[in-house]
């Protein structure tokens, strides 16, 4: 009996492990993104200040030009120019480089994430997770929002999108998966529209967004609260209960004031 015990928390361990070691390196390669999105942006800032430099001294060349003075065929200033915005559409691509990376190393940190949610059981969380690493790795995909990667003929312009776009790929067919077998929580939330900027509503440390609260989310199984704030205030709360998988929850969030009868 106690060999079990042993051989059970023993194989906990080595999946804690070996869930944790996927998602420490997600957390560090996006600490490295973030480093590198800021080197970058600093960069950027350096590059046009010397191309506004270089700009201003080659329109007082010119200016000296227009009025007659001769500063020679090969004038210094107009390559100083011609450097200086090589420079900076330079840092614009590394800044634009840096952007693409951050949110390919966002991407996967969700998916590792999603990944330990459904092994722990916790299936709308991994739908959600996988659903927030599809929509980032899109980011990566396309930080520009031109679409490319939607048009065969137009390759990724590098490795970073090229890799997005595989991991978009597998996020999304696994995001589908996922929201077939999660249950589904519907609210119906009724309040004053003056109220309606100062609502929270919360289930544990999740604070539902308005689409959620909307159109539906995903949940994980079990018994959950929800707690209703207004400007802070708790004004309602309510524990319900749904199944690990394929089940549904639907729940009357009713705030407006009741009609107040008249004595007769």
């Amino acid at each position: 009996m106690r060999l079990a015990v042993v051989c059970v928390l023993a194989f906990t361990l080595a999946a804690d492990i070996a869930t944790a070691g996927p998602e420490a390196d997600a957390r560090a390669a996006i600490a490295d993104a973030h480093a590198k999105l800021a080197d970058a942006r600093t960069k950027l800032v350096q590059a046009k200040l010397r191309a506004n430099v270089a700009d201003d001294r080659v329109k007082r060349a010119r200016a000296k030009l227009a009025a007659g003075a001769d500063l020679g065929a090969d004038n210094p200033l107009e390559v100083e120019q011609f450097y200086a915005d090589a420079n900076l559409r330079d840092a614009h691509y590394e800044l634009y480089e840096a952007g693409s990376r951050i949110k390919l190393a966002e991407a996967r940190a969700s998916f590792v994430e999603a990944d330990a949610h459904e092994r722990a059981g916790r299936i709308g969380s991994a739908a959600r997770a996988t659903q927030l690493a599809t929509q980032l790795a899109n980011d990566a995909a396309d930080p520009d929002g031109s679409n490319r990667y939607r048009n065969p003929e137009w390759p990724p312009f590098n490795a970073t999108q090229a890799e997005a776009v595989d991991l978009r790929r597998i996020s999304f067919a696994r995001e589908a998966v996922l929201f077939r077998r999660c249950s589904w929580l519907q609210l119906d939330v009724r309040v004053q529209a003056a109220d309606l900027e100062d609502l929270a509503i919360m289930i544990g440390t999740w604070r539902l967004s308005r689409f959620e609260w909307r159109s539906g989310t995903p949940i994980d199984g079990g018994e959950h609260e929800i707690v209703v704030r207004i400007k802070g205030r708790i004004v309602w709360r309510k524990s319900f209960r749904v199944a690990s998988e394929h089940g549904s929850a639907s729940v009357l969030v009713d705030l407006l004031p009741k009609p107040v009868e008249l004595a007769r």
